[in-house]
């Protein structure tokens, strides 16, 4: 029924390695596109209200610095290939 299986096939990873990298690099930038609304909708927030508090500020200070990090945290573009002969 099996028999022309054979553990030792090798496996095609090229196109897993692909969707891995696109949907990462994908996740990366809508990440950026959500913390970029965060940012200006606290930005509105501050700017468009009478009163504006310390904690305003510091929620606004929090999302710059949680974004920078968030940028830091960028995918290599490179293939998962690339990545294993490297390690």
């Amino acid at each position: 029924m099996y028999d022309d299986y054979s553990p030792q096939d090798p496996i095609d990873t090229s196109a897993v390695d692909k969707v891995v990298i696109k949907s990462r690099n994908g996740i990366w930038l809508f990440g950026n596109l959500c913390w970029l609304f965060e940012i200006c909708d606290k930005a509105i927030a501050i700017f468009s209200g009478t009163h504006t508090s310390a904690l305003d500020w510091l929620q606004l200070s929090v999302a710059i610095v949680l974004f920078v990090a968030w940028l830091l945290l960028k995918p290599y573009w490179k293939s998962l290939k690339e990545e294993k002969n490297e390690l």
